[in-house]
């Protein structure tokens, strides 16, 4: 994946991608998203970068058609997010679309 991240490896895809109701018996891959996740600080200062691993990584996921995964990523970077900030609408925007497109 040609994402970087602050680890030294760069992060995986996800082994499958999650339906949820029609992946019968199976979970998401929470192991690989939580790579991702442990990238995002408890909170941005002053904005999030557009070259942060995290949401790079959140977005990739979109185009590679993972879109439950892409939603789990790119909430947690929404929650670090600083409160009213530009960012933390376009995420908002972006996370409303995933759940109505994903059923939620």
């Amino acid at each position: 994946m040609n994402v970087p991240s602050d680890a030294s490896d760069p992060l995986p895809w996800p082994r499958w991608a999650y339906v949820p109701g029609e992946t019968d018996g199976v979970d998401a891959d929470y192991e690989t998203l939580d790579l991702a996740k442990a990238l995002v600080p408890p909170a941005f200062r002053g904005y999030v970068p557009a070259r942060h691993p995290a949401l790079r990584y959140g977005l990739a996921l979109n185009d590679r058609g993972y879109f439950w995964e892409s939603q789990e990523v790119l909430e947690a970077v929404w929650a670090a997010a600083p409160q009213g900030g530009r960012e933390r609408i376009l995420l908002r925007a972006c996370l409303a679309t995933h759940r109505q497109s994903c059923g939620r």
